[in-house]
This record gives structure tokens, C-alpha cells and sequence, in this order.
């Protein structure tokens, strides 16, 4: 066991806030999955790039990913709220049939069970609905561990300033997490196991870099490092 581990660093924030997708629940491959399903009529020159941003950009709002496709990628203007009606019901109805079942990344359940034993506050902030992330929560039986569930309806920045805590830590797997969290002015902690494009975290400013930091993994007595050190970078080659 390393000398200082994940749960021992998370255990001295005020609040704990966990991002959902890709941290709590392996579900970042099953979304793509079903979002590549519901643009299926749409031009594939115009979704595959597409694809490759909403892959990089996790944590987004659910509008801001429709409405970068419907105006960046489409060149549309006009009724983008009829067009979000339209597709983004399509993925809301194809993951209510498979989010439920997506399985619990590695180290989710204990460290949750861990931190609450230590009297932790822990709270959800994700840019999943806030109602498909309560039943997602509920089914694998998380859901008592955490106060507030906050979703998608609100930018993730906003989210974190909703949650109490003098010294909060938000939990993430991507980019735009990252960027959350020095908006919000919290700490970070980027878990890499899931990661989507673990390699862009690295390109962000180093501000705050001094609270953010890496692991691999929830694992509770897993070990950490520095955000912006060498060892991310082997960490990402392994």
C-alpha cells in the first residue's frame, strides 16, 4: 500500500464531488454507443467528428453538446429547440433502456462506503439529467452515500458552487471537469482508468495545479500524484 492514499487525500476536503460518467459509472463508451444510435440519420461525415469532440468534451451540458452539433457541425440556424427535441429525446429514450445496467467502475462502491464511514460529505455533479443519474445512482445502491445529485440542466461550474464546502474536491475524468474545477476554484482529482482523452487534461493551464492531482483509479488505498507531473505522463503511456 503507498504511504498516502487516495482516500486519505480525499477524506481532508470538506465535500467530496464525484463527475458520474467515466468515474462512478462506466458508462462512457455505452453513451457514444447510444448517441452514435440516435444521429443515425443523420450525414456520417457530420457525426464522426462530432463523435470525436462530445469524446473529448464529457461534462458538457446535454444542450451544449446539441447545440455545438446543430450549429458548428451542421451549419444550422433557426429552430435548434425543435432539433433538440427531436435527437436529444432519441438518446434520452435509448439510454433509459441501458444506463440502468452500465456497471460500476473500479474502486466506485468502496470508496464511497469509505468516505461516508469517515463522515465525508459527497455530492454528484455531472452533465448526465439529474433524474437518469438518481436511477443510475439508485440501482447500484450509491445513492444513500451522497447529498445532492446534481445533473446536466445546469453548466458544472454552477453545479459545484451549489454544493457546501469551504474546501471542495471534484472528482473527474476529462477536460472539461478540469476546467470546472478552476472555474469553481476546487480542487481536482483526474481519474484515468476511463478517461476518453486522458492526454487533453494535461493541456490545460496549470493554474491551481498545487490541489489538483491523478490517480488511476477510485481504488481506496490506491496512490496519487501531482496533476502536472512527469509520472502522469508514463502513467497515460501505460
Amino acid at each position: 500500500m503507498p504511504e498516502h492514499t487516495l482516500i486519505d487525500l480525499l477524506a481532508g476536503y470538506d465535500t467530496v464531488v464525484f463527475d458520474l460518467d467515466g468515474v462512478v459509472v462506466d458508462s462512457n463508451e455505452l453513451k457514444i454507443a447510444a448517441l452514435t444510435k440516435a444521429l443515425a440519420d443523420l450525414d456520417p461525415n457530420v457525426v464522426r467528428p462530432f463523435l470525436d469532440q462530445f469524446r473529448c468534451t464529457f461534462g458538457r451540458t446535454r444542450r451544449e453538446h446539441f447545440a455545438s452539433l446543430y450549429a458548428e457541425h451542421l451549419g444550422r440556424t433557426g429552430d435548434f429547440d425543435r432539433f433538440y427535441r427531436t435527437y436529444a429525446g432519441r438518446y434520452a429514450a435509448l439510454l433509459a433502456e441501458i444506463y440502468p445496467t452500465a456497471p460500476l467502475c473500479r474502486g466506485a462502491s468502496a470508496m464511497l462506503h469509505g468516505l461516508a464511514v469517515r463522515g465525508v460529505p459527497m455530492a454528484v455533479a455531472t452533465g448526465t439529467a439529474t433524474t437518469e443519474a438518481e436511477q443510475v445512482l439508485t440501482v447500484n445502491g450509491l445513492r444513500p452515500y451522497l447529498g445532492q445529485v446534481l445533473g446536466g440542466e445546469r453548466p458544472k461550474h454552477e453545479r459545484l458552487r451549489e454544493i457546501p464546502g469551504a474546501r471542495k474536491v471534484l472528482v473527474g475524468d476529462s477536460s472539461q471537469d478540469r476546467a470546472s474545477a478552476l472555474r469553481a476554484k476546487t480542487g481536482f482529482v483526474f481519474v484515468t482508468r476511463y478517461a476518453l482523452d486522458p492526454r487533453g487534461v494535461r493541456e490545460l493551464p496549470a493554474d491551481a495545479a498545487e490541489s489538483h492531482f491523478w490517480a488511476e483509479d477510485l481504488t481506496p488505498d490506491t496512490g496519487y500524484h501531482q496533476l502536472e507531473s512527469r509520472s502522469l505522463r508514463e502513467g497515460i503511456r501505460q
